[in-house]
């Protein structure tokens, strides 16, 4: 009866062992500040970002959030999202936020464009004088990126838009 009980014993306490879980030191902790992701992945001067992640403080003044070293306006916090306004001076760069001692960086580059809208003005076109089919180069500043963008009016009568 003796052995038996001695067995008992020893897989007793093998089974025990083998269900206590082994802490895993590569898992991150659940307190552990992190950048998921941030949406939209460019923007202008003055709009929102919402940023994805963990481990952010639920007060905004608990957030420092920067972009390439320019501190940006933190509207609404929570413990897996914050929103910004992009500030003045903001150029395109990485997202950093800071919780106390630990600051995380995003992955990727938030694309900062400009808010200038440069006037619509021609400063040339050539030829002088042309034929009906003929193509007119303009140049100027304040075009549609794409053909499609921009309408030509030549005496009220709409021209096709080449490039």
């Amino acid at each position: 009866m003796r052995p038996f009980f001695g067995l008992a014993v020893l897989l007793f306490t093998f089974f025990i062992n083998c269900q206590r879980e082994i802490p895993n030191p590569l898992r991150e902790g659940s307190d552990s500040l992190m950048i998921k992701s941030f949406s939209p992945d460019s923007a202008r001067v003055n709009d929102t970002v919402l940023i994805y992640g963990k481990g952010f403080d639920r007060t905004a003044s608990g957030n420092l959030v920067t972009i390439n070293n320019v501190q940006q306006q933190i509207l609404q916090a929570k413990d897996t999202a914050i929103i910004i306004q992009i500030t003045a001076a903001t150029t395109s760069g990485k997202i950093k936020i800071t919780v106390g001692t630990q600051t995380a960086t995003s992955s990727n580059s938030l694309i900062i464009t400009s808010n200038t809208i440069q006037p619509l003005a021609i400063h040339s076109f050539s030829p002088d004088t042309v034929a009906i089919g003929d193509t007119i180069i303009i140049k100027g500043t304040g075009f549609g990126s794409t053909a499609s963008a921009n309408v030509i009016l030549i005496s009220n009568v709409a021209a096709q838009v080449l490039s």
